[in-house]
This record gives structure tokens, sequence and C-alpha cells, in this order.
């Protein structure tokens, strides 16, 4: 399943090393819901269920709603754990 442009942009900041410190958090709930991820908000965060046995937990950035670089590795590291290489997806990171 393709993503659109944006969604390639976010996943490609997401995976990119040394991790990027302006993931908006808004984007990537919408990302994971795309990718097929359960989402749950909670009050203090999300907890996105991949389906298979790989679960990321967050907590929600404040007062901005970029993610800091160690959030963003940790979604990184679940992605990949979780089997969402961003060519599945035909986005091409550079």
């Amino acid at each position: 399943m393709p993503l659109n442009s944006k969604l390639c942009k976010i996943l490609c900041e997401v995976v990119k090393i040394p991790a990027s410190p302006n993931v908006d958090w808004n984007d990537v709930e919408r990302l994971l819901t795309m990718l097929g991820s359960k989402v749950h908000r909670t009050k203090s965060g999300m907890r996105s269920d991949f389906g298979n046995g790989v679960i990321w937990i967050s907590h929600r950035p404040h007062p901005k709603p970029l993610m800091d670089k160690g959030a963003v590795h940790d979604l990184r590291t679940h992605l990949q754990i979780a089997g969402h290489p961003p060519a599945m997806y035909g986005c091409k990171c550079s």
C-alpha cells in the first residue's frame, strides 16, 4: 500500500539517522494509523499496537508538538522490529 508524499516524508524523517527533532506528534499518529497500527490515545500520550506483538508507547510532547530525538529513535526502532521499511510503501528516503 503506497503512502502519499506527506506521509512518506514523515516516515523518512522518522527513519533518518541521526534522529530528527522536527517530527510532529500529530503527523506520527496519522502515519501509524495509515501503516495499520491500532493507535490508542491516553491522557498523556499514545499506545500503538502493530499487531505482531510490537507495541510502542510514547508520551505526548509539550508545550510544542515536536518529538525529541530520543522518542523519534525509539519509534524508528519499533518500526524496524515491526517490519515497516519505507520502501515497502513506495517511499524513497535519501
